[in-house]
């Protein structure tokens, strides 16, 4: 039998990116970001289990994810507000040093004439839907006050294997 990987077009492999967030899960804890269905699911997988179990999943719109693309690819550290502003503004594909530097300057004159709360406005509204729907999959979102957003676990979290009374670490 052929394995899934290996009978999927490499186009839709690529677009299937896996985080494994150490730090804030075990190793045996992967999220799953399907940039062509726009899902972000969370699985655990043991090698004594014939498949990965799926421990939650969230549909999220282009904006949700280029805000979360950033905060996944720099955990555990912090994703710097410049990154989030111009993944948001520009998409998180199109990213680049001078997109980031051009982020950087504006959030600086920003501050300067106190707009930053109003040029802030979309991507925190866009943030707070994120953080409904991340919270769902284990984890959360803590906003560094003007320096950018982190990822950690969601304490109030619990595996659905959990309330079923298996032991997951």
């Amino acid at each position: 039998m052929q394995s899934q990987e290996q009978s999927m077009p490499r186009a839709e492999q690529e677009s299937i990116q896996y985080y494994v967030l150490e730090g804030l899960f075990p190793a045996t804890h992967v999220f799953a970001l399907n940039l062509a269905l726009g899902t972000f699911l969370h699985l655990y997988w043991e090698e004594q289990l014939p498949y990965p179990l799926v421990l939650g999943e969230q549909q999220l719109t282009e904006r949700e994810r280029d805000l979360l693309r950033p905060r996944l690819s720099h955990s555990p550290q912090f994703a710097p507000y410049e990154i989030i502003h111009a993944s948001f503004h520009e998409g998180y594909d199109r990213l680049s040093e001078q997109l980031i530097a051009q982020a950087q300057a504006r959030l600086d004159l920003l501050r300067e004439e106190k707009l930053w709360d109003a040029d802030m406005r979309p991507i925190r509204n866009v943030m707070a839907r994120l953080r409904l729907k991340i919270r769902e999959v284990g984890l959360d979102t803590v906003n560094m006050l003007e320096t950018g957003y982190m990822l950690i676990k969601n304490p109030k979290w619990r595996s659905p294997l959990e309330q079923q009374g298996k032991d997951i670490p």
